[in-house]
């Protein structure tokens, strides 16, 4: 962490401290592990993609692709 050169050493080393112990709680949570999970729709023909149909088009696909993901992102040291 980069700190101004301004803040005398007890502050830095007092602020240190606190921002492990009290904000990022390290003892309880040592590892940094991310997650996100979502989902959204793309409309094809917004891209400019022919929508594919067979069957003088009784067959077809739907204009709208949905899309989801689930990842998942941890430190490997």
């Amino acid at each position: 962490m980069v700190w101004p050169d301004d803040i005398p050493e007890k502050d830095r080393l007092d602020n240190h401290r606190r921002m492990h112990d009290e904000v990022l709680q390290t003892d309880r949570f040592p590892e940094i592990v991310l997650r996100a999970a979502g989902d959204f729709a793309v409309g094809q023909t917004g891209y400019h993609i022919t929508l594919v149909s067979a069957a003088a088009g009784t067959i077809g696909v739907k204009d709208e692709l949905k899309c989801k993901f689930d990842i998942a992102a941890r430190k490997h040291g």
